[in-house]
């Protein structure tokens, strides 16, 4: 049986290693991510959807900016009110209508697709992930902004599935995959060596 190798995210004590993030800690605390993520295996790409839980540090927020490089945004949405998005210089600018409130909880959805040349390792029967997470989940940098995680991750019934936390059910979607759902309930930091 194949396998696929999943490993989103990774401890690393030495913060001098990942690239500045985008979004200030001070700014924005990321707390939780849900992702469901499609590889595939023959086009080297994953579709992707992640809701992002994150809560507002300081006042008068009007716009958040992930990474977007190696990725095609299709939709982001959110409680509030998302008057635009657009990407510019390998970064996804979400505008809000009105700031975000200091010490209130957002939730952000968005869904893209990657095509990552960093991060993912393609071969014809597994394929497996290595740093570079923010290539092609979407997701802020600063591995000391601590998050917990949640991953489905759909893909063909002949590959196994493996990912960080504790492995949660198993469903067959489709006729011919499954989605396999791990869970990092202990916020952990995710790696972006650039």
């Amino acid at each position: 049986m194949f396998k696929l190798y999943l490993s989103v995210l990774l401890l690393i004590p030495l913060s001098s290693y990942a690239e500045v993030d985008v979004v200030k800690a001070n700014v924005i605390d990321f707390v939780h991510y849900d992702a469901t993520l499609e590889p595939n295996l023959n086009d080297k790409s994953v579709k992707g959807s992640v809701k992002i839980k994150l809560i507002a540090k300081a006042k008068n927020i009007n716009e958040i900016v992930f990474s977007a490089k190696y990725k095609s945004i299709f939709n982001v949405v959110s409680e509030q009110r998302v008057i635009g998005y657009n990407v510019s210089n390998g970064l996804l600018i979400i505008k809000f209508d009105k700031p975000l409130v200091d010490g209130k909880e957002y939730n952000i959805s968005i869904e893209y697709l990657s095509r990552s040349k960093k991060g993912m390792r393609y071969y014809q029967d597994h394929l497996f992930t290595g740093y570079h997470t923010k290539n092609w989940l979407m997701s802020h940098t600063n591995i000391n902004d601590k998050a917990s995680f949640e991953l489905h991750l759909i893909h063909a019934k002949n590959l196994t599935s493996v990912g960080n936390g504790k492995f949660i059910s198993q469903q067959e979607i489709a006729g011919e995959k499954l989605i396999s759902y791990w869970q990092q309930s202990s916020p952990i930091g995710l790696l972006a060596f650039e």
